[in-house]
């Protein structure tokens, strides 16, 4: 095939063609022809062989021979013998019988031509450049099919007109003549009209449900592989919205191959009908031509806000996609922080933006569904009023019109199939118009460009300017690299802090992002120019966003390199420490892995898969970094036999992953500040680091608890500042405000304390001087005092007045029992009556005081607890103002504007102290430090004065550190820390002239142990080295 598509101009790369045809070795043979074909940017159609017309014309010819081998007829001699070649004889040329060749063929045979739209050779046939009408070329080749269905379209229409002119002989003629027998014959052909009208629309159903799924099949792989295919840097931010956009094909392919197609078949027998209804029922027809317009008009009118809820609802619904994807994928997180009520709300609130612009668009199409069927239904009434007169004035007869008002009904129907498609019509064009902004997007391999095949890459690589920045609209270059040089086989170690463009430069190095500015060349070819399938089959990329995939182990290995056999798994488990993950699993490479691994120890398996790629350059980016020192070593030890002979280009922060490489390059805010040699640069990692001059005193950061706007920023950078003198101000309105809320609350509260304590006592009602400045306050705690004590009195008179009563009845009937005029019981009943008032009584001035007791426990409770609230917006008021603690130097002001926001507990500034005396901070080595202690004289040189015309500084050693401290580059170097305080904080000169030493300046220090002094070179790290830190 490779010749095959040579003959065509269709050069291609058969390591790259093998590598990509791995993965369809299952598929039967003919398909995978079909899939090398279109790989190699040609066209194969496969075709019965007496079919065919056998001559030189058609070749060359593919053939499936018997035992599975390939044949490609080359040419057909005048004498009928084939050239030809075997696909594993090689470059073999063989002779024979046209006949008994294709005596030795299974099946069909393909007829090879170039694709209409090819591109370059290996570059599958779905990443065409971007065209216009991408959509519309895939109904290419379904003329067929659209043929079909038109016809079905004529013969279903046709066939509905048999119960219209039922309808009208039935009313002519049957009735009138009363001729049953004509009836049925009539109603006999109705049936059988019926019956293949209806298997005709289920054919065309199904005609059209294949068309929609071919469709469906060809732009869902497109548009997957475009996807797959758009360069790193141009995808959209947020992959929900990623998938959204891509989820929105399907109504796209449904609103235009199912409602649009059925709606376009029907229309042209609007005019059909209308001409028959005018030959049938003359001025008739008027009716529903009127009604044309009244459902058309409405309908394109609509358009309008349909349009714009649309392009709303697309975007919401993609904002609604990106936080449920991005909450589903960050879900661990968001549990370990508790942020579930933040996401739950940022639902919400995309949701109910989304459902509203839904409920809208639903609303529209219902008003113009609705119109339709009012239309229709006005259409059918108006035929029949128009109607009646033209049968009063014998025009027509009740058949016809009849007739007519069942066919007005069938001239409107595809009028309200056209509302559904003026209803999902903006929909439909919002999707497409996404869809086109997503094809629009650069591509891995560029359009129309010629690519660089590179069958074997050295790894020899040369910067020369790179610059490269994350966001087009922030200009900032995150990498600022003048010059690198890789030479073939080489070993580098990338070190630099957090933040630093390691992991850009390693990305930049794989062909995973672009330099914005500059060239990279990889072996004499810039890398833009490296066909990407080249550079990537060579190359082995870990990075720190690498994962796995649903599926085996086996599966997620084989990724790397699909034919890899089950022995050469296991020996790339081995080197990267990952076969106890098979040992203890009882399933052993069939394990399943979870998606995006979780569960496992995914570093080790992605190292495993880059392993079985045996790349020829191999790039890093912390790969020990979830390792434990045990497992580190056992990684190091396999890998460097391993990477024998191939370019290593790894980032760490682990020591011990520098024994691996010769070479070292050290990247500082996106530059190379060092790079050279190993031994060299960490040797210059050694290097004391200058004794800084400190205040005695830590610096004071200068924060705000609560944060707010700057009002009033009093200083600027550098200025001296005395001690408690105010630096800036905070707008206090929140304060002020938060504040009076307290305090009305800590009054409301007070005065019902002191209404509470009145009622209790049962003493006339009397308020503090402070809640008397309340006077609305005052009244209504009086008025709530006064009802309920005249609430309590009403009850309690009410009671007494019943006892009263009561103890009358009983003295009035005590007598009359002696007498016989009563019974005993009824005295017994009175005084049981008096006992229950009396309880009442006792009753209800016992609840009065307990409900108030109650609410008075509460209210004192809230009162304390509002008192402290009261206490604390106070403290927020007061911290509105921002003072300064000590005397010193204002820096580092991070708000420099009035209006500025400062973020709750954000810094402002710092302030460093000046003080009369200084910490110099040095480092001694551990051999030195028998020799020092606290109390040692010292002699302090400060490098910004001359000291022979400014003098020295004297001190003494204040503190030595307790152990000795660990470099933070040469992890295996250590000293120990020494803190010498100064007597002054100036130098002065001969004519008795003061100079300030500021924090930060850097100084020489000597200190005295009586034998030699130790001094820290500091000013000369490159040429004093050796010397550093050993003097005594």
């Amino acid at each position: 095939m490779l010749r095959v598509a040579a003959r065509f101009g269709k050069p291609a790369d058969g390591k790259t063609l093998r590598q990509q045809m791995r993965w369809f070795e299952h598929l039967p043979v003919s398909q995978q022809l079909e899939r090398l074909s279109g790989l190699l940017g040609l066209h194969l159609t496969m075709v019965p062989q007496n079919k065919l017309r056998w001559r030189q014309e058609i070749t060359p010819v593919v053939l499936v021979l018997e035992n599975a081998s390939v044949a490609v007829l080359e040419s057909i001699d005048s004498d009928n013998s084939a050239r030809y070649w075997l696909s594993e004889g090689g470059d073999v040329v063989r002779e024979s019988a046209l006949s008994e060749l294709l005596a030795r063929a299974q099946g069909d045979v393909g007829v090879i031509g170039v694709a209409a739209r090819g591109r370059d050779a290996r570059i599958d046939e779905f990443v065409q450049p971007y065209e216009p009408h991408w959509f519309w070329k895939n109904f290419r080749g379904m003329g067929r099919r659209i043929t079909e269905i038109s016809l079905a379209s004529v013969i279903s229409n046709v066939l509905a007109l048999a119960g219209i002119l039922f309808s009208m002989q039935v009313y002519d003629r049957v009735i009138p003549a009363q001729s049953q027998s004509t009836l049925w014959v009539l109603f006999v052909g109705v049936l059988i009209a019926a019956a293949i009208e209806y298997l005709i629309r289920l054919m065309r159903t199904q005609v059209s449900d294949l068309m929609g799924k071919r469709i469906d099949l060809k732009v869902s792989a497109m548009l997957f592989a475009r996807a797959m295919s758009i360069r790193n840097e141009a995808r959209p931010k947020s992959t929900g919205s990623f998938i959204s956009q891509l989820r929105e094909i399907d109504q796209v392919r449904e609103l235009l191959t199912s409602t649009t197609v059925g709606a376009a078949a029907d229309l042209p027998f609007v005019i059909l009908f209308l001409f028959i209804m005018s030959f049938v029922g003359g001025w008739l027809v008027l009716i529903p031509l009127a009604a044309i317009p009244l459902i058309v008009i409405p309908g394109l009118l609509v358009q309008i806000p349909m349009a714009r809820l649309a392009k709303e609802g697309l975007r919401e619904g993609a904002l609604r996609n990106a936080v449920l994807v991005e909450t589903i994928e960050g879900i661990e997180d968001i549990k370990a922080l508790q942020a579930e009520p933040y996401f739950q709300r940022q639902w919400e609130q995309t949701h109910e933006v989304s459902a509203s612009i839904s409920n809208q668009q639903r609303l529209w199409g219902a008003r113009l569904t609705g119109w339709a069927a009012t239309v229709q239904q006005l259409t059918y009434a108006g035929m029949l009023v128009f109607g009646v007169y033209l049968v009063l004035d014998s025009q027509i007869t009740t058949g016809t019109l009849v007739a007519c008002s069942l066919l007005s009904s069938r001239t409107i129907a595809p009028l309200m199939q056209l509302t559904m498609v003026f209803s999902r019509w903006q929909h439909a064009k919002m999707a497409m118009k996404g869809l086109d902004e997503l094809l629009k997007k650069p591509l891995d391999q560029p359009e129309a460009t010629t690519l660089a095949h590179c069958p074997t890459l050295t790894g020899q690589y040369d910067l020369r300017n790179v610059h490269y920045s994350y966001d087009e609209e922030n200009e900032k270059n995150v990498l600022n690299v003048q010059q690198l040089q890789i030479k073939p086989g080489e070993k580098i170690a990338i070190l630099g802090k957090v933040g630093a463009g390691k992991s850009t430069l390693l990305k930049i190095l794989a062909g995973q992002a672009l330099a914005t500015q500059g060239k990279v060349i990889v072996d004499g070819v810039d890398i833009e120019r490296i066909d990407p399938t080249d550079l990537r089959r060579q190359l082995g990329w870990l990075s720190h966003d690498s994962r796995l995939f649903f599926g085996t182990l086996r599966q997620n290995l084989m990724l790397g390199n699909p034919h890899a056999s089950e022995q050469e798994m296991l020996q790339a488990l081995r080197i990267s420490g990952a076969l106890s993950l098979v040992q203890q699993d009882a399933a052993s490479l069939d394990r399943i892995i979870n998606e995006g691994g979780r569960g496992l120890s995914g570093g080790l398996v992605m190292l495993s898969r880059l392993i079985l790629r045996q790349p020829q350059v191999v790039l890093l980016d912390e790969p020990t970094a979830a390792m434990d020192e045990q497992l580190e070593e056992h990684v190091i030890r396999q890998l460097q036999g391993w990477i024998s002979g191939r370019t290593l280009v790894l980032v760490t922060h682990r020591p011990a992953l520098l024994k691996m490489v010769d070479r070292i390059v050290v990247m500082d805010n996106g530059r190379i500040v060092a790079d050279g040699p190993r031994d060299e640069i960490l040797r210059r990692a050694t290097t004391p680091a200058p004794s800084p001059v400190t205040p005695s005193s830590r610096a004071q950061v200068i924060d705000s608890l609560d944060g707010g706007i700057v009002k009033q920023l009093n200083v600027h950078e550098g200025d001296i500042v005395e001690k408690g003198q105010v630096l800036a101000t905070l707008d206090p309105t929140r304060f002020q405000s938060n504040f009076g809320e307290a305090q009305a609350k800590v009054r409301t509260l007070r005065a019902s304390s002191e209404r509470l304590e009145a009622e209790l006592s049962g003493t006339p009602l009397t308020f503090s001087a402070e809640t008397l400045k309340e006077p609305n306050l005052v009244t209504r705690e009086r008025q709530l005092y006064e009802s309920r004590r005249r609430n309590l009195t009403e009850t309690i008179s009410n009671l007494q007045q019943s006892l009263r009563l009561v103890q009358d009845e009983l003295r009035l009937t005590e007598p009359l029992v002696a007498k016989g005029a009563a019974g005993q019981v009824e005295v017994i009943r009175l005084r049981r009556q008096v006992s229950d008032l009396r309880g009442k009584i006792d009753e209800a001035r016992n609840d009065y005081l307990v409900r108030a007791h109650e609410e008075q426990v509460k209210n004192n409770a809230e009162l304390d607890a509002q008192l402290q609230v009261a206490a604390g917006k106070e403290d927020q008021l007061t911290r509105a103002t921002l003072y300064s603690p000590v005397r010193g130097i204002v820096k580092d002001i991070q708000v420099t504007t009035v209006g500025g926001v400062l973020e709750p507990g954000g810094k402002l500034m710092e302030i460093v102290p000046l003080e009369d005396q200084l910490l110099i901070e040095t480092r001694i080595n551990p051999r030195d430090i028998a020799y020092i202690r606290p109390g040692l004289a010292a002699t302090v040189k400060v490098t910004a004065y001359d000291s022979s015309i400014y003098g020295d500084l004297h001190g003494e050693v204040e503190t030595v550190s307790p152990d000795t401290l660990q470099d933070e580059v040469k992890r295996d170097q250590y000293y120990y820390r020494v803190y010498v305080r100064t007597q002054k904080a100036e130098l002065t000169n001969r004519a008795g002239r003061k100079f300030p030493i500021v924090p930060g300046m850097v100084a020489n220090v000597e200190i005295k142990t009586g034998q030699k002094s130790v001094m820290d070179y500091l000013i000369k790290p490159l040429n004093k080295v050796k010397e550093s830190m050993r003097e005594r």
